[in-house]
């Protein structure tokens, strides 16, 4: 069984019914998930519970640093990320924590109603993996006004679509009809 991540538990023994803010900010370092996904820096945890009897609903943003490898010039730099999180925590008579994914957009943790914090570091890693870009462009690469780094093609440095020739070929090329 893996030790929680202290710096990602989240108390929810003192939420009762209402709606309360959630402010959490603490080194990422203290967070070995946001360290696997390559985070740096203060991570900054807000929003806010939605709280009643028997659940509790999460709506949660979290503002990160990670170390990102640019599209264009292959340089590491640092990327701001704001990845959400829903968590829908239903309190029941039970012995252990289960969670489960609803298959569209948020978390399901169906946890015992005696539970005082819950880990949701590994959440957070996987909200960070799934909003960081395919292609992260490194500020501050020139393009011409008006020209998004998205529009612009990754210059190629082999080509690709013709694959290199023996140079003993090239007698019967000159024999080809144009």
């Amino acid at each position: 069984m893996k030790s929680p991540s202290t710096a990602a538990l989240l108390s929810i023994v003192h939420l009762r019914d209402g709606l309360h803010p959630i402010e959490l900010n603490f080194p990422t370092a203290e967070c070995p998930e946001l360290v696997e996904a390559g985070a740096v820096g203060e991570a900054h945890l807000h929003g806010k519970a939605d709280a009643s009897p028997g659940r509790i609903w999460l709506d949660l943003i979290l503002s990160v640093k990670v170390i990102a490898n640019c599209s264009r010039s292959l340089e590491d730099f640092e990327l701001e990320l704001e990845a959400p999180l829903q968590v829908l925590v239903l309190r029941e008579t039970r012995h252990d924590i289960e969670w489960d994914y609803d298959g569209e957009e948020e978390y399901v943790a169906k946890v015992p109603d005696t539970q005082r914090e819950l880990d949701i570091g590994e959440l957070l890693r996987q909200s960070v993996e799934l909003e960081r870009p395919l292609n992260p462009v490194k500020p501050g690469i020139d393009l011409p006004a008006g020209v998004e780094p998205e529009d612009v093609p990754i210059p190629k440095t082999v080509d690709e679509d013709e694959p290199p020739t023996d140079p003993r070929w090239d007698a019967l090329r000159k024999l080809r009809k144009p």
